[in-house]
C-alpha cells in the first residue's frame, strides 16, 4: 500500500502528466499496433510480427499499469 506522501505524488503525476489527449492518441497508438501485428501475422512475416509484438506488449503493460493506477486512485462509484 502506498503511503500518503506518495499518493499525492502519484495523484499529481496522473493529474498533469495523463491528460486526455495522451489517452486518446496512446489508445489510437494501442490500436493501429494490433492492426498492423495481425496483418503481418496472417502475411506470415514473423521478422515485423515480433517486432509489433514487442512493441504491443509493452504499451499493453503501461495501459494495465494505468488502469491499476486509477483503480487506486479514482474511489469506487456506490
Amino acid at each position: 500500500m502506498l503511503s500518503f506522501e506518495q499518493l499525492k505524488l502519484v495523484k499529481l503525476w496522473y493529474n498533469t502528466l495523463m491528460p486526455i489527449r495522451h489517452f486518446v492518441i496512446m489508445a489510437l497508438t494501442c490500436a493501429i499496433q494490433t492492426i498492423l501485428f495481425t496483418a503481418s501475422l496472417s502475411a506470415e512475416q514473423f521478422l515485423l510480427t515480433l517486432f509489433w509484438g514487442i512493441l504491443l506488449g509493452r504499451n499493453l503493460v503501461r495501459v494495465y499499469m494505468i488502469d491499476r493506477l486509477s483503480r487506486l486512485l479514482l474511489p469506487p462509484k456506490k
